[in-house]
């Protein structure tokens, strides 16, 4: 299930003092325990391995089907219980995941009733650097796409020094294009990143794929008139 959708309950430091928060994720853990072993517990199970098969910390990437056919990772993510991500080399199954996971966000389910869980603006860099190291999804407005030597930059902020950035090697340039995601025709575009969060100067996602953006909508002109420069 790694790598398909991450389940998130046990937070980070900032709920070690917070008895409260803590108890509820506490029961969103025992929910999910509950509800794998419902599923798979002492059954047969089908792995369904599709590119890369390990993540960073050597777990198995594999989609899991149960043995009354169901799908493990869309009932987690259908119940809030579990976040999508995809690698560079697996995707399987990205679109219909990410699917599922925005109706149990629209719908405060599981995970998402809480701020911890909830995408972190662009904007709020404090907040980016304690994330450091951990799988976050970020939202905000591309206010610039620069192009710098083998790198692809995507800054939403006028200081690139301490502002949130994406970071995208320029030869995975040619597949994100081919498969609709045009870098230059995102600047003034409000999008979702999924990554884990780095420190290059300031917070920083490096993206391999298209399926790590998602294009949310268009701000008004007023706030954007200077968001197609291309220059870092």
């Amino acid at each position: 299930m790694s790598g398909s959708s991450r389940n998130n309950n046990t937070g980070n430091n900032n709920t070690r003092n917070n008895t409260p928060i803590v108890e509820k994720l506490n029961r969103l853990a025992r929910k999910t325990v509950h509800l794998l072993r419902q599923a798979i517990e002492n059954r047969h199970i089908a792995l369904y391995l599709s590119g890369q098969e390990k993540d960073r910390y050597d777990r198995l990437l594999a989609q899991i089907i149960g043995p009354d056919g169901k799908w493990l990772q869309g009932i987690l993510l259908q119940e809030g219980l579990a976040r999508a991500v995809s690698y560079k080399n697996n995707r399987a199954c990205m679109k219909e995941m990410l699917a599922l996971e925005k109706t149990a966000r629209r719908n405060s389910r599981g995970l998402w009733r809480y701020r911890l869980f909830r995408p972190l603006e662009a904007q709020d860099i404090s907040r980016l650097m304690r994330r450091q190291y951990r799988f976050t999804l970020v939202e905000g407005v591309v206010r610039k796409v620069a192009m710098i030597r083998k790198w692809a930059f995507l800054n939403f902020g006028e200081n690139w020094r301490t502002d949130f950035t994406i970071a995208i090697k320029r030869k995975y340039l040619g597949s994100m294009n081919r498969n609709g995601l045009a870098l230059p025709k995102l600047a003034g575009k409000r999008i979702r990143v999924r990554g884990w969060i780095e420190r290059w100067n300031g917070p920083l996602i490096k993206v391999t794929h298209k399926e790590q953006i998602e294009i949310l909508q268009t701000p008004p002109p007023a706030k954007t008139r200077n968001a197609s420069a291309l220059t870092r």
